[in-house]
This record gives C-alpha cells, structure tokens and sequence, in this order.
C-alpha cells in the first residue's frame, strides 16, 4: 500500500506541476499582449526582434550549447567553410560536422537549410550526444569553454585527415600523369627474353618511388604562433628564441579590494565599481618580463674562449707562426731531455687541444658588443660543452694524464648566468582568437569543504583590437638594433602598445598595479630607438555570457550577423569555396544593426552600445582576424 500510496502522490505533484506551468504560460502570454498593446497606445515600440537569425529550444538545460552554437554561426564562415568541406562526397562524411551545419544554418536564417520546418531537433540531439561520449554531462553547470575546445578540436582533426588524403590523392594523380606522360614520350624499347622465371625483387621505376613531399597540414583554426624572445642585459645579444603554440587566451580576472578592506582582497568580491580592461589583461600576460640567473650561451663561449686563450699564452713558444713541431721546444741536455720527454708530449698534445678548442669557439665568440645574431648560429650550452668534451677526449686521450683532462672538462663545463629579458609577441595571429575570462575560483583547495566563488568584476572589451605582431620578419630598426636589443641594453623592459577601439573611457582603480607596464621612452639616441612592429586587427563576433552564481545560471550570447559580402551556406556549399570570401567595406565599423541578443527562443537586434556595456557577465568572447 505505501508504494502505491506514493506512487500515487508522486503522479498527483507531476499533475499540479503541468498545470501550473500551463497557467503561468498563459498567464505570459496575456501579460505580453496587454504589455505590447500598453506600449503601442503609449506611444512606445515593443522590443525588435531579428528578421535574419533564429533561436533554438533550451532542452535538457542545454542553453550553453545554444549560446555556442550562435557564435559559432558568427564567424563570418571561417568554421563554416571547413565544415562544408568535410561534407564532399570524397570524405569521410562525420554526424557531427552534418548536424552542425544544419544547425548553423537554420540559425543564420539560410533559405533551404530546414525551411520553416521547425528547429533541427535531430541535429542538436547529434551534438549533445557527442558531448555525452566525451564525458560531458550537459544535465549540469557546465563550463561552456569545455564544450568548445571538445568540438573544435574534434573539427580540426577531421579537417587535418582529410587534408592529408587529398593531398596523397593529388600526389598519385601527379605521378600517374609523369608517368604515363614520359612513356609516351620515350620511344619503346622491345623487351629482351628473360630465360629465367620473373622476379619480384626488381624495382619499379624511380619516377614512381619519388613521392612528391606532402605540403604541411593546415593550422587549427583557434591556434596561432607565439616567437618568444630572451635577450642578454650582459652582452646586449639574442640568447634564446623559441615557438609555442597558441590556443584561446586564458586570462584571470584579479579580485579588487577597496581601500580600508580587511582580509587582503576579499572586501569588495562581485561588488566591484571599477573595471578592468581586456586589453590590459591581455598586455599583462605578454609584458616583457626580467628574468634572474639564466645561463647565457654567448657570454658562457665568450668566457671560455678567454680562459683557453689564456692559456694558449702560458704555451706560447718564440716561433712566428706557431707550429707545434719539436725544433720549436729548446733542447734540454742528454740527460735530462729523456726525463722530459712525457712533459714535451703532454705540452704538444696540449697545444694541439687548446687550438681545436679555440677553432671550434671561433663562430661563437662575439666580436663586439651588443651585436644581433640570428638565433640559429648559437647552440645550447648544452650542446657547445658536449662537444667541447668530446674534442678534449678525442685529443687527449693518448696521454693518459687525468689532471690535464679534469682542469680542460672543468673549463669546458662553466655556465655564466646573466639577467634576460623575455619578449612574446604574436608570430602568426589564428583566425579565431577566444578570449576565456577566468571568473571563478575555488577558496580552500579542490577537496572537502571548497567553495567556488565568481567574481563579477567589470571588463571593459573592445570591438576592435589591434594586436601587435612580432618584429622578426621586419627585420631590424633603422638604427640596426631591434627592440630586443634596446631593452637589454637600456636594462629595461620594452613593452609593446596595444590598441583598441573603445577602451580609452575606462576607468581603471588607482589602487591597483596596472596590468601593462607604462610606456617608457629609451635613452638611447634616436637611431636606437626601437620601430613600432606591425599589428593584426580583430573585429568582435560574439559575447558569451554567464548570470548566475558558480554553480548555476543561465547563458546567453551577444552574436554579429552575416556581415555584407560574406557568402550564405547555400552558397559555400554549390562551389565548396578553398579561401575565404573578400572581406566587406567597412567590415571594421558596426552600425546599430550588426548585433543580435540570442538566450535561446529569444532574439532580438541590440545596438553595439548594449553589446559593450555586458562587462560584468562576458565570459568568453570570440574575435575574428580581419
């Protein structure tokens, strides 16, 4: 009886549930009509809506993946164009790349791509379930940048395998063409009788054996380059230059504590009146930095090559040009010449040793200071004292005298550690930039009793932003010393400029340490002063934002149309377009008309003043080079 009892009840409260929210709907709907009659006999418009994009239903509390999915829907075909190419018929056709762009094309409002049909509901069920195998539970808060990195990468694998397969396909049809191009060609020459039976260890022809090297796969579509640079304050010369990959920008978003707070910064949590900006967050994180006791493979040659130059002089010998026979060494009387015959061995053999050494230093060396070396003409020290070992093994290894071996390997083995500076700087910009403001933080660790706090800071994002590109390809100023240079020798950190649109109205806390580190003029003369390194412009697609707590909330987007000049999917799908389309005049500027306010079924035209002021929820934003 209890289990039918509660079975029972619990059929009675789904009851009460359904016609509860089937009153408060109705209960909506006559509040809106009378709200919009209301505001049309006062004179008033009701709010717009777009004509161009739709929404999508939030199923299974799946609006983080609506929000994304509109963004993805705003990036001006860069994705899209990839997509469609996975969809020829020659490639693997995946379920996740067809239901992504069904879905992407009925929210851009495609004529033909699901009609007036309704939502794709199949097509989304497909991307959820993608989400599920990959351990995504969408039944929860989810992180939504989560979801991003699973399906773009997901994307660029496709794309790279199918990339590939073209390119070997394009190779055999290349070389079939050679081929049958040369034997018709050459004139035939009769086969000579073979006696024996065929063999099968006869080659092919070389012609068929020499593959045509495949072109490099394309880069993702979220990764750029980053060159980073260290420079020597010592000797003013390029000390290390390494490339990294580069993925969606990270970015902390630091806590503001008002003047008189107690308890470090945890005064004025979520409550915050003066904003950051992004552009500063993003120069705080790419700001030449002053690095401490690093080992300097240029002054470490340089050093070594003086110790060994030094005692070249202890075996100098009065002889013009140097040779190392032994009429060189004055001889000793007969009775003593046999007792020194080990030394004159060991000091030959050492002065052999000392001049190897000094060859091998040679390229090294720095002939003058603070001159610029291209980064590929210096080893690591690693591989400089490796090698110095093995010439002082090679040369003294007759001689058997351990002390000479140890005093030569412990010259060899010296490490000279200077200050450097670290410079980043954008090698290759990606043709999309994500930026993810990191608003939540775990307090007490990630174990029993943590919370999770969001912090509802300001941050000030512009809609243009100009991001400065690395000099290496510019070459040097026209002083001939890079930017590099001047900061290691002025001992000084350069830093970049960042330029933006609409960040100059920011108010920034006076109490607080700027991101960037302030512009410094250089007191090197004029024709040392650094050229300004070109930049790469980013106009704004989309604004992913959070509201709520930690734990829970809702998210919404703030997405660009399709700009004018851009071509529809229709479109990209009839020619299968291999580059992008021209950009638009004007793509840079936005009118009142360019964005959309998308929180699932509901979409509306929002001026770009609206779209700016969103500071305290923005959570991820999506750029697109221009």
């Amino acid at each position: 009886m209890d289990i039918i009892a509660r079975a029972g009840l619990h059929a009675s409260i789904l009851r009460h549930h359904k016609r509860h929210r089937r009153t408060q709907q109705q209960v909506d709907e006559s509040s809106s009509s009378s709200s919009s009659s209301a505001a049309a006999a006062a004179g008033h418009k009701p709010p717009p809506t777009s004509a161009s994009v739709r929404g999508l239903p939030n199923s299974s509390l799946c609006c983080y993946l609506n929000s994304l999915i509109q963004s993805y829907a705003s990036l001006n075909n860069s994705l899209t164009r990839r997509l469609c190419y996975l969809t020829k018929p020659e490639n693997t056709q995946r379920p996740l790349v067809t239901a992504l762009l069904r879905v992407v094309g009925y929210v851009n409002g495609d004529g033909g791509v699901d009609g007036d049909r309704g939502p794709p509901r199949d097509a989304l069920q497909v991307v959820r379930g993608f989400l599920l195998e990959r351990g995504f539970w969408s039944f929860t808060q989810q992180d939504v940048h989560e979801a991003h990195t699973l399906i773009l990468d997901e994307i660029d694998g496709y794309f790279r395998e199918a990339y590939l397969q073209e390119c070997r396909a394009h190779s055999t049809r290349t070389l079939l063409q050679a081929a049958t191009s040369s034997d018709s060609s050459s004139p035939r020459e009769e086969p000579t009788p073979s006696t024996g039976p065929p063999s099968d260890s006869q080659p092919p022809d070389d012609h068929l054996l020499q593959m045509s090297p495949l072109p490099p796969p394309p880069i993702p579509l979220k990764t750029g380059l980053l060159r980073k640079t260290r420079w020597c304050q010592r000797c003013g010369c390029l000390a290390r230059c390494k490339y990294e990959e580069m993925g969606d920008v990270l970015l902390p978003l630091p806590y503001y504590a008002p003047p008189g707070a107690g308890g470090g910064g945890g005064g004025g949590w979520g409550s915050s009146s003066f904003p950051v900006s992004l552009v500063g967050l993003m120069a705080g994180e790419w700001r030449a930095r002053v690095l401490e006791d690093v080992a300097c493979a240029r002054c470490t040659c340089d050093d070594i090559g003086r110790e060994l130059r030094e005692r070249m002089g202890l075996f100098q010998e009065p002889s013009s040009a140097g040779a190392t026979s032994e009429q060189d060494i004055p001889h000793p009387p007969f009775s003593t010449s046999l007792a020194l015959l080990p030394c004159v061995w060991h000091l030959l053999c050492l002065r052999r040793t000392l001049k190897a050494l000094l060859a091998f230093m040679a390229p090294f060396a720095a002939t003058q200071q603070n001159q610029c070396y291209p980064a590929t003409a210096l080893p690591d020290i690693e591989a400089i004292q490796h090698a110095l070992r093995a010439i002082i093994a090679s040369h003294l290894q007759t001689t058997g005298d351990s002390s000479l071996i140890a005093s030569l390997s412990q010259i060899a083995s010296r490490e000279i550690k200077t200050s450097q500076v670290e410079e980043t700087a954008l090698e290759k910009p990606p043709e999309m930039l994500g930026v993810l403001i990191q608003r939540v933080n775990v307090q007490g660790g990630f174990g029993a009793g943590s919370l999770a706090v969001k912090n509802d800071r300001p941050v000030a994002f512009p809609l243009v932003m100009d991001l400065p590109l690395s000099g290496s390809g510019q070459g040097a100023s026209s002083g001939g010393e890079s930017v590099g240079q001047s900061a290691a020798r002025c001992a000084m950190p350069v830093s970049r400029s960042w330029h933006s649109s609409n960040a100059g109205a920011v108010e920034i806390d006076p109490q607080e340490p700027a991101s960037a580190p302030p512009e410094r003029v250089s007191p090197c003369p004029s024709p040392c002063v650094p050229r300004q390194p070109p930049h790469c412009r980013y106009t704004m697609a989309a604004v992913m934002c959070h509201s709520g707590s930690a734990t829970a909330g809702h998210y919404s987007a703030y997405r660009r149309k399709r700009q004018r000049g851009c071509h529809s999917l229709l479109e990209i799908i009839g020619k299968h377009m291999p580059t992008p389309p021209a950009a638009a005049a004007g793509a840079g500027a936005y009118d009142d008309g360019a964005f959309v306010y998308a929180s699932d079924l509901l979409v509306r035209d929002v001026p770009s003043a609206e779209v700016a002021a969103a500071q305290s929820s923005a959570y991820f934003l999506f750029y697109e080079r221009h």
